[in-house]
């Protein structure tokens, strides 16, 4: 399964932690729960992530693995903010699905929403 990660965090100790969630607790590991919890345990505004190939074997063990097939760079610099439509060089914020806003544009969504405004995906754990 694919697994998001802060750059900075790095694969050993989201291993770490994923693995110490899963010897206590009895949930499944669903690829959505799991990338939930990581990006609630490692909120990161701005910050570019890495994807990695995690696999959990029958007997709950974790494995991280980079992913070959995507090259690590950074995401493309954002033009405007997706919610306000501004055109400037402000400083954005960057969710889990790489999505650029102001700070104060999408600190205003998330009171109201849980969702990313551009692909409507789940966002968990930051506010």
């Amino acid at each position: 399964m694919e697994l998001w990660v802060p750059r900075s965090v790095g694969k050993d100790r989201i291993r770490e932690s994923i693995q110490t969630w899963l010897d206590d607790t009895t949930k499944h590991a669903y690829q959505n729960i799991i990338q939930d919890r990581v990006n609630s345990l490692y909120p990161r505004f701005g910050e570019t992530k890495t994807l990695y190939i995690m696999t959990v074997t029958p007997q709950r063990v974790v494995t991280i693995e980079n992913d070959v097939s995507v090259p690590d760079q950074p995401s493309p610099a954002a033009k405007f903010c997706a919610i306000c439509h501004e055109e400037d060089s402000v400083v954005r914020h960057t969710l889990v699905c790489n999505h650029r806003f102001h700070l104060h544009c999408i600190e205003r969504w998330l009171r109201s929403h849980n969702t990313c405004p551009m692909c409507r995906r789940r966002v968990v754990g930051i506010y």
